[in-house]
């Protein structure tokens, strides 16, 4: 892959992430926050009450770039039903 398809699949996974982030941010809260701690690798998380983090954007990159299997909607379903526990 050229750094332009790299950049570019990360902007889809991103704003994948970021639409069912704000889906659960809806019905859950939460609030978002860039881990910039590598420079060479900053990510974004859902931060939600007592030390729970979702990387819902992490999810979409993986499912995109290396495994068709992952469930985005899966995650999400676990995520919620951390939630509702």
């Amino acid at each position: 892959m050229s750094p332009l398809e790299d950049k570019l699949l990360f902007t889809v996974s991103t704003m994948f992430g970021a639409f069912i982030g704000e889906l659960f941010k809806t019905e859950a809260g939460g609030e978002w926050f860039m881990d910039e701690s590598d420079p060479n690798a900053p990510f974004i998380v859902l931060n939600y009450a007592a030390g729970r983090a979702y990387s819902f954007s992490s999810v979409c990159f993986e499912k995109i770039v290396n495994n068709s299997d992952i469930s985005a909607c899966r995650y999400f379903e676990l995520a919620i039903s951390n939630f509702e526990a």
